[in-house]
């Protein structure tokens, strides 16, 4: 169910950020990049994909999400970091829940919007 206020979110800057992020995330990009060894700043790109209301996309960002996990759960110099894990997998945790809630819908032909 849509605010008339968020169409503009909705339609516009939604589908900007996942494009963004997608290509961003994209395995072509190179991974020597520092951002990408940052946990935080790759589930910030996560995000958008957990805003989307397509399945594949929602399923492609719960799969990045299980590797983000994996990774940041790794010892790295000797120290494990359990902040990070616990942010990662909550973030994980929230995707499953959107990913969940979407296939819990029913598509009536386009969104209902509030107050119509």
């Amino acid at each position: 169910m849509l605010y008339p206020d968020s169409l503009a979110i909705h339609g516009i800057y939604d589908p900007l950020s996942l494009a963004v992020a997608s290509h961003a995330l994209s395995p072509s990009r190179r991974f020597d990049l520092e951002w990408k060894r940052s946990a935080a700043l790759r589930m910030w790109f996560l995000l958008p994909g957990g805003n989307s209301r397509d399945l594949d996309i929602l399923e492609e960002t719960v799969e990045r999400a299980e590797e983000l996990v994996r990774e940041v759960g790794e010892v790295v110099d000797g120290v494990w970091d359990g902040a990070k894990v616990a942010e990662a997998r909550n973030l994980k945790r929230f995707l499953e829940g959107r990913r969940d809630a979407v296939k819990g819908t029913v598509d009536f032909g386009g969104d209902t919007i509030c107050g119509q």
